[in-house]
């Protein structure tokens, strides 16, 4: 919902009741850090998926054709990416507030 409607385009503000009776106002303004360190968290967090999933189905296809072996160096070092990458993703979904 917030990505859709507070935008900058449909609304620059909007207020929403919470079940505790409070009210949460959320604001779009492009030009604050916070906006901008959003986009880079989203960037990073699409970035590190993309390497991962791009490592894993290099390595699936690698294994299924036999040119790579189970457990070889070769194969550590595509682990090894994906547990970085996979690490990457984490970190960044977790700095993403919304």
């Amino acid at each position: 919902m917030f990505n859709n409607y507070l935008d900058g385009i449909h609304l620059k503000t909007m207020a929403l009741n919470l079940p505790d009776g409070n009210v949460m106002i959320l604001s779009f303004d492009k030009q604050s850090q916070e906006y901008k360190d959003f986009i880079n968290a989203i960037n990073e967090y699409r970035e590190a998926g993309a390497t991962y999933w791009n490592s894993r189905e290099e390595l699936h296809r690698k294994l299924e054709s036999s040119e790579i072996k189970r457990n070889s160096k070769e194969h550590k070092e595509y682990v090894d990416i994906m547990n970085k990458e996979s690490k990457r993703e984490y970190e960044n979904i977790n700095k993403i507030k919304i």
